[in-house]
């Protein structure tokens, strides 16, 4: 199933007009329009098409999979989530200590982890 509401969140984050983003895609505006109103659906292609330039994966747009967005070095950065990584997200913020020391000092953090292993 396409997610039309995460399309036009995405164009909206990257800064971009719905006739921007047609631009980009080599299609016209309308297209894109009817995607985020759900009268249309994109093809498999433009599906790829879409994720390319959005950043994210066809699984984002299709609603498998949760990514993030965070500012790291003045760009957007997306990350994919599969649920075992969200597991692993909320088993660490319920230690608040461990989630307080990692927050603190991620690579040291890691570093100590990785030794008990």
């Amino acid at each position: 199933m396409f997610y039309k509401d995460r399309l036009r969140q995405l164009r909206i984050k990257h800064g971009l007009t719905q006739q921007e983003l047609a631009n980009m895609l080599g299609m016209d505006n309308t297209t894109i329009s009817h995607y985020e109103n759900g009268k249309r659906v994109p093809t498999i292609e433009i599906l790829v098409a879409l994720a390319n330039t959005l950043h994210v994966n066809t699984n984002y747009l299709l609603g498998s999979d949760v990514t993030v967005i965070s500012e790291h070095d003045s760009r957007p950065y997306f990350a994919n989530l599969a649920n075992q990584d969200l597991d692993i997200i909320h088993a660490i913020k319920a230690n608040r200590k461990l989630y307080d020391y990692l927050l603190a000092n991620p690579s040291r953090g890691i570093e100590l982890l990785s030794k008990k292993l």
